[in-house]
């Protein structure tokens, strides 16, 4: 191996690029690769370190994501064995023009439909593309900042502010739960938040928007809060609905 090829390996080694070295050395040794144009054999030697690097990051992602060890698969997202989509907006959905556009999504399906696993799978997709996301259940989540608010006004709003700065955020079971007026505040400051950082919001729910209203103000007249939630979620939104064949 020439001097010039140990000092590349040496900068790599400093740069702490290893899966590039050792593609390096390989291909130094395979005759075959002087006959390669500069550019192909370049390629090459980087390709191999960013498919580590990529897929290392990708499975951070996911752990931090919460939908580590969840089943999904964003190519099975279309109308076949039982369940119907509306398909051309799924279409859109897969692609994630959701997040250019800054526009939430709302999944809706009657219990056992596929929600969550539409969740899970769009969250895969976006953490295979470097992308912050968290899946997190909407009882677990009001809950928690429910409780900081009431106990502790600055853990309150450290939490909320982790929460709203998630590139997406991933919130099933949407209205599950016995509704209460304080978690409808917190929920309607953190929707605010996201919207102000321009951060989508994913949500799955068996729920029409139509009864969020009622629902979030656990029958309270003043429905401000509740009908803001309403406007926020879905006005602009994507609208997926998800059914199954009888």
């Amino acid at each position: 191996m020439s001097s010039g090829c140990n000092d590349i390996l040496q900068m790599l080694d400093y740069l702490k690029l290893p899966v590039m070295a050792e593609s390096l050395e390989r291909m130094m040794d395979d005759p075959a690769s002087f006959e390669l144009p500069v550019l192909d054999f370049l390629k090459q030697i980087v390709s191999d370190e960013y498919v580590e690097r990529h897929n290392s990051k990708t499975a951070t992602l996911i752990r931090l994501s919460s939908i580590s060890g969840m089943m999904g698969d964003a190519n099975q997202l279309y109308t076949h064995d039982g369940r119907i989509y509306n398909d051309n907006i799924v279409r859109q959905v897969k692609e994630l023009t959701f997040l250019t556009n800054r526009r939430n999504v709302c999944v809706f399906g009657q219990s056992g439909a596929g929600k969550t696993y539409m969740l899970a799978s769009l969250g895969y997709e976006i953490c295979t593309k470097g992308i912050k996301c968290l899946y997190i259940d909407y009882v677990r989540l009001v809950d928690t900042l429910t409780m900081l608010r009431g106990e502790d006004i600055q853990k309150y709003y450290k939490k909320l502010r982790k929460y709203s700065s998630y590139q997406v955020l991933l919130i099933d079971d949407f209205l599950s739960g016995i509704p209460s007026i304080d978690n409808t505040a917190v929920f309607f400051q953190l929707l605010k938040e996201r919207e102000k950082a321009g951060n989508p919001t994913i949500i799955g729910t068996q729920y029409d928007p139509q009864e969020w209203p009622k629902m979030l103000s656990g029958g309270n007249s003043t429905q401000g809060d509740a009908d803001a939630i309403r406007r926020r979620l879905v006005d602009k939104a994507y609208l997926v609905v998800i059914s199954k064949e009888e």
